[in-house]
């Protein structure tokens, strides 16, 4: 996409690469290896390392599988995989890498080849992954952890059934979620979710569900946002006629795009923060959990985040508070 005398032009969408074996390793020689920083990672020095390509689900608010890669999926083989992974250990000290593909675990078989791949090279070192609740075993999480998995990442987006079905057409089961996180804490690794507030249809109610839901499942970590209607997605073409301007883009300090005020999720998401985060059982767990200097600085990095948050709003209200003006209605 570029400009010719200040028109757009929009080029024919090139062919999306087949073999992704053909494509070189990234030249992280380019950057020193102690300046790459990869968010949620449990050790340094921790590098990113791709997979796969692609999703084969389709909720309606991912820009990825429809825009980036026309919802197919491409998988590299899965011993070159493991010689960058090798490679990395070798020439820079790794310690983590982050599979940061959209799905990792599309199949069991596919994250069971990476597994015993790990473990037939006596690779000693550890991994994160973005996950999905569906197809997993307790069994697969107890290889994983073999293998030197860490934490998952799961993005599970609410806590009403009604929302995953209705709305983002998330293709999983609250159950599935639950059985995730048990079977992956049991195994002995991190879990991370993440939620979006504010789908069509979401309620006071519905909100509610998914604050108990995180109480209930217990994640190590949650992630909360907004919802937010990125070009050529789904949830875009539902919403397009009211976007505004681009603040209506940020995830974070966005807008509502269902019928509870703006002010109202803003506060849903900084209360889910706050209840998870300052239960006194879990700042304990925190504490005990400390390893190593990256916990130290990712735990010093959520509290100022925390702080940050409730300096510019307050503390929040419970979930369905009246607001101004709301006592009379």
């Amino acid at each position: 996409t570029w400009k010719r005398d200040g028109e757009v032009v929009v080029n024919a969408d090139r062919p999306l690469l087949k073999d992704l074996d053909e494509l070189p390793w990234p030249d992280r020689d380019l950057v020193p290896a102690e300046r790459y920083i990869v968010g949620l990672r449990t050790q340094d020095p921790c590098f990113m390392v791709l997979a796969s390509r692609g999703c084969p689900f389709r909720c309606t608010f991912c820009l990825w599988v429809p825009v980036m890669f026309d919802n197919k999926v491409r998988f590299r083989e899965v011993g070159k995989v493991v010689d960058e992974i090798e490679d990395l250990q070798r020439r820079y000290a790794a310690r983590e890498v982050f599979f940061h593909d959209d799905t990792v675990n599309v199949t069991v078989r596919r994250v069971e080849e990476i597994c015993n791949e790990i473990l037939r090279r006596d690779l000693r070192i550890g991994w994160i992954a973005n996950f999905r609740p569906d197809p997993t075993t307790p069994g697969l999480f107890r290889l994983m952890k073999k293998a030197g998995c860490t934490k998952i990442l799961l993005g599970v987006e609410s806590g009403s059934q009604r929302i995953l079905d209705e709305s983002i057409g998330k293709e999983i089961t609250l159950r599935e979620v639950e059985d995730a996180i048990r079977w992956a804490r049991q195994a002995g690794i991190r879990v991370h979710c993440t939620y979006a507030l504010g789908a069509p249809g979401e309620t006071r109610e519905t909100l509610q569900e998914t604050l108990e839901f995180i109480k209930r499942t217990d994640p190590d970590d949650i992630q909360v946002s907004l919802m937010t209607p990125l070009p050529g997605t789904p949830f875009y073409e539902r919403v397009k006629d009211q976007v505004a301007d681009w603040r209506d883009f940020d995830g974070v300090s966005g807008r509502s795009w269902c019928d509870l005020s703006t002010e109202e999720l803003r506060n849903a998401m900084n209360r889910i923060y706050a209840e998870h985060y300052l239960a006194p059982l879990r700042v304990l767990r925190r504490v005990a959990r400390i390893r190593n200097l990256c916990d130290i600085r990712e735990n010093w990095r959520q509290f100022k985040a925390l702080l940050s948050r409730y300096a510019a709003t307050g503390l929040p209200r419970p979930i369905g508070a009246p607001y101004k003006g709301q006592e009379q209605a």
